[in-house]
């Protein structure tokens, strides 16, 4: 076509503009709609104003199948599709499965639907949706189905949906004990110890993570360091040190005071110092760890072995706390941060 409009003394000149044309006219039918504005374009150039005119536009490619739409218009107050949505949820078939794996995708703006379900007269299809989103492990249908029966006053409902899932899923077992604690302790402790278990202690100090924070009820704190403790003694290595990390923010308080009690001081770091080194040999911050706590007392030699050992596990945050530490606490400057020390903790050259 550019050849063609160009004028340019070309091989077989004569045959050009139809060829060209002819290319355009095959690539149109296969439904390419740029193609379609170059003919249009081609005609044009040519002065042929009424064939480009008479030019039928490919078709609008198919918009992808979204199984929510039905969903949405029936929300929306469409009688149709809300007549049609009833019969999809009575027979619970493959429609209704796609319908409900798909109610939360797509913008948040849709995700009212729920609500707008009801006003449309139809509350009685909300729950069936919601139920099989949440089966299918979807977190939000999850969370608006708790939401959905609390509003109906079915607080047992809404726990048993959590509980089914809280062993594994970090958002509803944090969720599940707040809703238990303090008020029924001894269930929240059977939730926490039902997901105690290899692969999921990290959604367990989580949950108790933040009870052990200053500000917190002394009932708070007392609970989660026991549940904690427990944990450690396990051989759990991720409680180790988070017990570690809370015996030294402790000591730390006890240093601040005006009167510290030292014997209590010093048995917090002595445990901390314990702990940490039995989480050594699989958890790098651990190491890391140590090398803060020598570091603090003054004993840089430690202090580089333990960021060497937190280096060599993948921690390469802790290189620029190595060469401090060789330094006897000098911090070091941006510049010899970014390239790097050898073996004997000698700078090495700009790369």
């Amino acid at each position: 076509m550019q050849l063609a409009l160009a004028g340019e003394t070309v091989e077989y000149a004569d045959t050009l503009q139809p060829l060209a044309e002819e290319l355009l006219i095959r690539a149109c039918r296969e439904g390419n709609r740029d193609t379609h504005l170059a003919l249009e374009y081609f005609l044009h150039e040519q002065g042929r104003h009424r064939d480009a005119e008479a030019l039928t536009p490919p078709p609008e490619p198919p918009v992808p199948h979204d199984p929510a739409q039905l969903l949405h218009d029936a929300a929306a107050g469409d009688a149709t599709a809300l007549e049609r949505l009833q019969k999809v949820v009575g027979r619970q078939n493959e429609t209704f499965h796609q319908i409900s794996a798909a109610a939360f995708t797509g913008s948040p703006a849709l995700w009212s639907w729920p609500a707008k379900l009801a006003r449309a007269g139809a509350p009685e299809l909300v729950e069936p949706l919601l139920r099989a989103g949440a089966d299918s492990g979807d977190r939000q249908a999850r969370q608006r189905l708790v939401s959905f029966l609390d509003d109906q006053e079915r607080t047992h409902e809404a726990e048993a949906v959590l509980r089914a899932v809280s062993a594994t899923d970090r958002y509803a077992l944090n969720t599940l004990f707040h809703r238990l604690w303090p008020h029924r302790p001894r269930t929240a402790r059977k939730v926490l110890t039902e997901a105690a278990r290899p692969g999921h202690i990290l959604h367990v100090l989580a949950v108790l993570r933040p009870l052990t924070y200053g500000g917190r009820l002394p009932r708070d704190r007392r609970f989660a360091i026991t549940a904690i403790r427990v944990l450690a003694r396990l051989g759990y290595e991720p409680a180790q040190v988070q017990l570690a990390r809370t015996l030294l923010a402790e000591a730390d308080e006890l240093e601040r005071e005006k009167t510290p009690h030292h014997a209590i001081l010093a048995r917090r770091r002595d445990e901390a110092h314990r702990l940490l080194r039995q989480a050594t040999p699989g958890h790098r911050e651990a190491r890391s760890l140590l090398g803060r706590v020598a570091e603090q007392e003054d004993n840089y030699a430690e202090a580089a072995y333990w960021y060497r050992q937190a280096i060599d596990a993948g921690d390469y945050e802790m290189f620029p706390s190595l060469l401090q530490a060789l330094r006897q606490g000098t911090p070091p400057n941006d510049g010899e941060v970014l390239y790097g020390l050898d073996a004997d903790g000698s700078l090495l050259s700009a790369w």
